[in-house]
C-alpha cells in the first residue's frame, strides 16, 4: 500500500523544542571602520549606527569638495598653449 491510513498520521509527533537556531550566525558582522570611529571618538559616538552616520557625512563632504575642485571657474594650471619657451628657458 503506497498511502498510509489517517490513523497512521495521528501517531507521528514532532519534537521542535530541542533545536534552537544559534543567533551568532544570524548577526551581521560589524564594520571595523565603524568600530575604530567608536573607539577613537572619546565617547561621543556610542553605537555602530551613529558611526555609520558619521562615515556617511564624511563621504558626502569629500564628494562635495571633489565637485568644487573639479568644476570651479579658475584653473589651477594655465592652459598648455599659454606657456611659451621664453617663460621656461632662462635668458
Amino acid at each position: 500500500m503506497l498511502f498510509m491510513e489517517n490513523k497512521d498520521f495521528e501517531q507521528v509527533t514532532f519534537d521542535t523544542g530541542e533545536f534552537r537556531e544559534s543567533p551568532t550566525h544570524l548577526q551581521v558582522p560589524k564594520s571595523s571602520v565603524a568600530q575604530w570611529i567608536i573607539k577613537f571618538s572619546g565617547g561621543f559616538i556610542k553605537n555602530e549606527t551613529q558611526a555609520n552616520f558619521v562615515l556617511l557625512v564624511i563621504a558626502v563632504i569629500f564628494i562635495l569638495i571633489s565637485l568644487v575642485l573639479i568644476f570651479r571657474r579658475d584653473p589651477v594650471l594655465p592652459p598648455i598653449n599659454s606657456i611659451t619657451t621664453a617663460d621656461v628657458l632662462p635668458r
